[in-house]
């Protein structure tokens, strides 16, 4: 009888998966036996060639159908595997524990998940070495939450600033294993509705809008994490309102959007992303996985005497990342004032000092097929269908002359100078230091924000304004916690000697882009951890995200002249009040 290997390797849904159960684990079985008599009825197969294999062993590639009769399924006797903790001494602890609360324990011990055994499970003794971390809350569920940044992070804030920043940062993911597509948020299915609608409001009147997320099954979704921006706005007055989102975390949203405007106006909502690729976002973002890759530029006096260059790859050394090598094969560069090290391969000839330029290189897809599926356009910055009638609201500075001066180095890098000698105003400017994605640029031009906060003398004539963001959604998020700490000290220690410094920091604003490399929900987290950091101290704070997502000008990371001139007005609102 010939027998062929046929290859199940395809999506399916949970109920069609065949698993091979043992001690515990599940291992998904991906080839199958059949008779060759039935390979007729199997469609889209083909057979895998062998020099050396008999045709009946020969493997089988092919599409098919399952069908799985349904059992009734035994409800198994629920169990802790406390052995698997690392310590002997936190699993026999625990173990003596869920002794104790069993014996005491009403109603009896068949009663296994008794309020003892949740009280007991939400006290942390230990981890398991091999399997993420779950929190399970009052009614069973389960959420994974190996995704969130490190505890233990070394990002130098204290154990309590970094658990309230982790605290901040929280956002909800999917309770349920995501397996298809059709389990994620739908954005034509979703839909949104004006809360008490009214035939007239007042400027200053508050507007509510209930959004609810459903899936492509049209079915309601019960928990939360879609990443839904609101704005109510007027095509002819080009006004722009934008709308505060509360999660309620059983896929029911309330938007509250504020009617500042007399004339008409329009509530619009989309899905910027779901809460299935907000998993793969936290994924990558709280990772070592490399996504972006850098060019270093040496040039050097060859072995004859002649002018050589040489380009290898290089990139932030951060965490633990499997790609940082050590020993003779790569070139560091460690900064000795805020500990940032860069690293470099080795040049084949030249040495380490020859670097001379840096240039962005390239990114690198992590993403698997399916994930890439949860990122696909179609359900990225989607519309959301709902009450979009025109609601009736009814009624309730000068330029200054700059003149740049050629400083005769790289415009993105620079430094760069404008004077106004008229105001007495003089503005310097020049870029963060690395990660910096720009065309070749010299290294010895790129300098960190802290370092030059440092260097500066401050005073009341004295205003410091940077913003830090865009070029660092490549990295992982504990590394711009990092950068943002040395920031705040060099902060901190201006204010010290300087207290009538003003410092202003600029928000991230909204990005074309909407991929696993930068996308809108990355900078959202990157200006949490800026605003947490900066929260105790006397700084401003100067929030454009808002202003951008709303507006009616095309997303873009650098704003057209229109947005950048409402934020040259709020900037000049702090420094130059009325």
């Amino acid at each position: 009888m010939e027998m062929a290997v046929t290859n199940m390797y395809f999506k399916k849904r949970e109920e069609h998966r065949v698993m091979y159960k043992s001690g515990g684990r599940c291992t998904q079985v991906d080839y199958i036996l059949c008779r060759r008599l039935y390979l007729k009825e199997i469609g889209d197969y083909k057979e895998v060639t062998g020099e050396n294999i008999a045709r009946q062993n020969q493997m089988v590639v092919c599409r098919m159908t399952l069908e799985i009769k349904r059992r009734k399924k035994m409800k198994a006797e629920p169990s802790f595997k406390w052995w698997k903790l690392k310590k002997e001494d936190c699993y026999a602890e625990f173990r003596e524990e869920l002794k104790q609360a069993e014996l005491s324990a009403q109603p009896p011990p068949a009663s296994w998940w008794s309020p003892h055994f949740r009280n007991l499970a939400a006290v942390p003794l230990d981890h398991t070495s091999s399997r993420p971390l779950f929190h399970c809350g009052h009614n069973g569920t389960c959420v994974s939450t190996e995704s969130t940044p490190s505890e233990t992070a070394d990002t130098g804030f204290s154990p309590e600033e970094w658990a309230r920043m982790l605290k901040a940062l929280d956002w909800p993911t999917p309770d349920q294993p995501i397996t298809h597509i059709a389990m994620t948020t739908c954005p034509a299915c979703s839909t949104f509705s004006i809360v008490g609608q009214k035939e007239k409001y007042r400027v200053g009147d508050e507007l509510y809008v209930h959004i609810v997320a459903k899936d492509h099954n049209n079915t309601a979704k019960r928990y939360g994490g879609d990443f839904f921006l609101t704005k109510l706005y007027s095509s002819k007055l080009k006004a722009s309102v934008f709308g505060e989102v509360l999660d309620h975390r059983n896929g029911s949203y309330l938007a509250r959007l504020l009617l500042p405007w007399v004339g008409k106006a329009q509530v619009a909502v989309r899905l910027v992303h779901s809460s299935e690729a907000i998993q793969v976002f936290k994924k990558y973002l709280n990772s070592d996985v490399v996504r972006h890759f850098y060019w270093g530029h040496f040039e050097g006096t060859g072995p004859n005497g002649t002018r050589i260059k040489e380009t290898v790859s290089c990139n932030l050394k951060w965490g633990q990342a499997d790609g940082w090598k050590t020993g003779n094969c790569c070139c560091d560069y460690r900064d000795p004032r805020t500990g940032d090290e860069w690293q470099c391969e080795k040049p084949p000839t030249l040495p380490c000092d020859a670097w001379v330029y840096h240039e962005r290189g390239g990114f690198k897809n992590p993403l698997t097929s399916f994930e890439q599926e949860l990122l696909a356009r179609t359900l990225t910055n989607q519309g959301i269908k709902g009450d979009n009638r025109i609601l009736n609201v009814l009624p309730s500075t000068a330029n200054i002359a700059l003149k740049q001066i050629n400083m005769h180095k790289n415009s993105k890098t620079g430094p760069r100078m404008a004077v106004s000698m008229d105001n007495n105003i003089i503005i310097r400017w020049r870029s963060h230091g690395l990660p910096l994605s720009f065309l070749k640029m010299p290294v010895v031009d790129l300098h960190y924000i802290s370092n030059q906060i440092d260097d500066l003398a401050g005073g009341p004539h004295t205003v410091i304004v940077f913003d830090i963001f865009a070029h660092l959604v490549f990295h992982p998020l504990t590394f711009y916690a990092h950068r943002v700490l040395k920031i705040r000290q060099a902060v901190l220690a201006l204010l010290n000697r300087a207290p009538q410094t003003k410092v202003i920091i600029k928000s991230g604003n909204t990005g074309g882009s909407k991929d696993i490399y930068a996308n809108d929900w990355y900078y959202i987290q990157l200006n949490i951890i800026m605003r947490e950091a900066f929260r105790d101290l006397p700084v401003i704070y100067m929030d454009v995200f808002q202003m951008t997502s709303c507006h009616y000008a095309r997303e873009n990371i650098h704003p057209p002249a229109v947005i950048i001139a409402n934020e040259i007005d709020i900037f000049l609102s702090f420094v130059c009040p009325i």
